[in-house]
């Protein structure tokens, strides 16, 4: 079908009835015929489309030609108009008008007169027939077009999105081995020259050889198979470390199946792999905390059971109606060394909380390097005496009073020389050592176990214990050295560990920013102290019948006036009748807790003179502060240190006790 103005046919005949009868004829074999009465407007019609144009010689004479030939020369490619003119043969006076005719145009068939309708109409079906033709042409030309546009745009949204996703793309050629591919692929795999010419050998020599084998591998697979790849490999000579290059392609294959093309897009997931390998890192050192976590659970339950076994023992020597004196004193000396040691093992726990929740302040005033070192010698006295070690101390003659927390400073020091003591043999030597360089220097080096080269890295993270299967080594928590580490960096310093390796000893050191303490101010005279007090009364508030009860006994023993009660209202209501000096509260008590009931009785008191004491198994520094803000002078972790206590109630007695915090 030819498009409504290309089924047209234009008929010029100046002279007589010819347009009429070729008009009438042309209609009659089903054409659609228009007559022009001059060539100029048969050159407006040539504009607009036209199936075929027929004229007589006679036309070519008349105004317009030159109009008809521009019409002519200016048809696009694939039009070839169908001219035919009736002409005269040689009696033709226009033969040079028909020539310039037959030269503008393309498609001229001339029709000798006179001439027969059928010879006419046949003529004229050929004419259409070939400029349908010229139709379909133009409509696949069109089609072509509009697909190569489409393709381009197609090929320009690729571009954008290959470039906005910084992807690189390639395609090699697998009969020749020749390779084509973007700039950014060419940055992406390190090539100076991204232009050209490449080779997949020159790709491959780019790629790092612990992976081109699999790749290749990969790659046999998916072409056997037709399908999709995705590859990564690493690229030779990464300067910052390993890049990683990401594939993305497919096989194009022949008539034959043979694949012979191989496509595709790069991008570099350097970055992705390494975060990859940073969360394998993070989830190995959890799930390796996650194991520490439920051996120190373990060592802990061990830990808290061994002390109470002879706890156990000693009371059941005490129940004995036939005790003897050896075996009362015996069994006093292991409850009393088995309690230390479980409160020990709290307050290690206890401090690693507050300095892993970033809660342990220092309290940083003058110190004595003596000072420090005897406290820290004496609290790991027990440990060192119970094997016989020998300790040597070895520190400068005189060395400057210094700032810094004398507690947690000693706390260190003790912590270092208890974990001497455990991991040395029977008879070990220990030695502490003191020097004053820029840095506060002290080392506390042993003859024991020694601590295996690569395990020295991890023996300052909580819950780490030294793996040995030596007899000389004792159990523990595990957070004794991470303790250590948190107390010396919060004043600013450093420890460090060494080791020749197992059976070889080892050696700590403590390096600490020296700070000079300013000098003391002149003392004035020593007020004498006030004269003490009579008998002090207390009152021991406790829901725990064998707590309150015990704690009464000692102090009753001490010389104390105590009154005991089982909660916090009959507390207050004891308070009331009884006036206590000193009252020692339970915070954990059900109906009116420690804090409720030390609230009532200092309202209760008006004012009065008393001395409140919290006793509580929570020591967090959140419960000191608000027991001191619930009213309380003082805040006693449990278990009580039975000598602590004595001296606290010695101030009281004496006069001398402020409201301040007792260490736990």
């Amino acid at each position: 079908m030819l498009p409504e103005h290309g089924a047209r046919i234009i008929i010029v005949a100046p002279v007589g009835r010819d347009a009429a009868a070729m008009a009438e004829l042309l209609t009659a074999e089903g054409h659609e015929a228009h007559v022009c009465t001059t060539l100029t407007q048969a050159a407006g019609e040539l504009q607009a489309g036209v199936g075929a144009l027929l004229l007589t010689d006679d036309a070519l004479a008349a105004e317009g030609l030159e109009l008809v030939l521009r019409a002519l020369e200016e048809q696009p490619a694939w039009s070839e108009l169908p001219v035919t003119v009736l002409t005269r043969g040689e009696r033709s006076p226009h033969a040079e008008l028909i020539d310039r005719l037959a030269r503008a145009g393309r498609s001229i068939t001339l029709l000798e007169r006179p001439l027969g309708a059928v010879t006419l109409a046949r003529s004229i079906d050929v004419a259409m027939r070939s400029r349908r033709r010229q139709y379909q042409v133009r409509e696949l030309l069109l089609s072509q077009r509009a697909r190569e546009r489409e393709l381009r745009a197609s090929e320009e949204r690729l571009r954008l999105a290959i470039e906005g996703a910084d992807l690189g793309s390639w395609d090699v050629d697998l009969r020749t081995g020749r390779a084509v591919w973007n700039r950014r692929h060419g940055q992406l795999l390190g090539d100076p020259d991204p232009e050209g010419p490449h080779s997949l050998e020159q790709w491959q020599s780019l790629v790092d050889p612990r992976d081109l084998e699999p790749i290749l591998q990969e790659l046999e697979r998916a072409r056997a198979q037709r399908r999709p790849f995705a590859v990564e490999h690493r690229l030779r000579n990464g300067e910052s470390g390993p890049r990683w290059l990401a594939l993305y392609g497919r096989f194009t294959y022949d008539e034959a199946g043979e694949a012979v093309r191989l496509s595709g897009v790069s991008r570099d997931v350097t970055e992705p792999k390494r975060w990859e390998a940073e969360r394998e890192r993070y989830l190995g050192a959890l799930k390796a905390a996650d194991r520490r976590k439920d051996d120190f659970l373990a060592t802990l339950s061990h830990e808290l059971r061994n002390p109470l076994a002879p706890i156990r023992n000693a009371a059941e020597v005490l129940a004995s109606p036939h005790l003897e004196t050896h075996q009362l004193r015996w069994a006093q000396h292991v409850i009393q060394r088995q309690t230390a040691h479980m409160a020990w093992l709290l307050d290690d726990l206890l401090e690693i909380t507050r300095i892993t929740q970033g809660k342990l302040l220092l309290r940083r005033e003058r110190c004595s390097l003596r000072a420090v070192l005897d406290v820290a010698i004496e609290t790991a006295g027990p440990f060192l005496e119970r094997k016989s070690h020998q300790l040597t101390v070895r520190i400068p003659e005189e060395v400057p009073d210094f700032m810094a927390d004398p507690l947690r400073l000693a706390q260190a020091v003790s912590n270092l020389l208890t974990n001497a003591a455990k991991y040395t043999g029977e008879r070990g030597r220990i030695e502490l050592w003191v020097r004053l360089e820029e840095a506060l220097v002290i080392g506390v080096k042993d003859n024991g176990i020694g601590i295996p080269r690569e395990q020295l890295g991890q023996l300052f993270t909580m819950f780490s214990q030294i793996s040995s299967s030596s007899a000389h080594a004792e159990g523990g928590l595990g957070i004794g050295l991470a303790l250590v580490k948190g107390l010396v960096e919060l004043h600013g310093g450093s420890v460090a560990a060494y080791s020749e390796g197992s059976g070889l000893g080892s050696e700590f050191i403590l390096r600490l920013p020296f700070e000079p303490a300013a000098a003391a101010p002149a003392k004035r005279g020593v007020e004498p102290a006030p004269a003490p007090r009579d008998k002090l009364r207390v009152l021991v508030a406790d829901d725990n019948q064998d707590a309150a009860d015990s704690l009464s006994m000692l102090l009753a023993m001490d010389g104390c006036e105590v009154q005991t009660a089982y909660g916090g209202e009959a507390a207050v209501s004891l308070a009331r009748l009884f006036h206590p000096d000193v009252a020692l509260l339970d915070i954990g008590m059900p109906e009116l807790d420690g804090y409720a009931a030390a609230s009532a009785i200092r309202r209760q008191r008006g004012g009065a003179d008393i001395c409140l004491i919290a006793l509580t198994g929570w020591g967090q520094e959140e419960d000191r502060r608000r027991a001191l803000g619930a009213g309380f002078s003082m805040h006693i972790t449990k278990p009580v240190d039975p000598a602590h206590l004595r001296r606290l109630l010695t101030e009281v007695r004496s006069g001398a006790a402020t409201a301040h915090a007792a260490a736990p």
